[in-house]
């Protein structure tokens, strides 16, 4: 759950009052600025904040035994954000982030996918290099660690990783940006 959480960057959580305490706080702890109980009695904080609003919306039924329901809205894929999908693998960013930052000329590092025409979407690196750093020699030493198709496609330097208030990193802010210079970085031989 905490992945989930961690991983959809909620905005809005709701529990069932009996989890409240322990979900609450992986929610706020996930960046959630709010948390609203809602129970099998039609009864809970989100309708006593639903009854000031509107009637414009509709509710779903959720089963007894639900630990959490995850409401997608628009733009989503339907998948965890963080999961990229490459050449129809599947490719967890995190398992990548662990051997790029178990490098010694790599303090830190962020992978996304960005669109591809060929893969669906590539695997690419942010990384804050510490002196000494090639993206050769890094991409050499993650060929010898991880299947072909879950190594990125290019690592792309920086000073920082975008992060908000609350320290989170903040991959989407990164994603614009670093799709404008991969796309460079397709017709440049390496």
């Amino acid at each position: 759950m905490e992945y989930f959480l961690r991983d959809t960057e909620p905005e809005v959580v709701i529990v069932s009052p009996e989890r409240f305490g322990r979900l609450s706080s992986l929610a706020f702890s996930a960046g959630a600025r709010h948390v609203y109980t809602l129970s099998d009695k039609r009864t809970g904080s989100l309708l006593e904040r639903a009854a000031c609003q509107p009637r414009d919306f509709s509710t779903v039924d959720r089963a007894d035994n639900d630990l959490a329901a995850l409401l997608y809205t628009s733009g989503t894929t339907g998948r965890s954000k963080g999961l990229i999908i490459s050449g129809g693998y599947n490719v967890y960013p995190k398992e990548i982030e662990d051997e790029l930052n178990a490098l010694a000329c790599i303090e830190k590092s962020a992978v996304i996918g960005v669109p591809h025409p060929d893969f669906g979407e590539a695997v690419v690196a942010i990384v804050v290099a510490r002196p000494g750093f090639s993206e050769r020699e890094a991409l050499k030493s993650l060929r010898l660690r991880l299947a072909n198709y879950k190594c990125p496609k290019h690592i792309m330097t920086a000073t920082a990783l975008p992060r908000n208030a609350m320290g989170k990193l903040q991959k989407k802010c990164a994603t614009g940006a670093i799709w404008k210079n991969f796309c460079k970085c397709l017709s440049q031989p390496h």
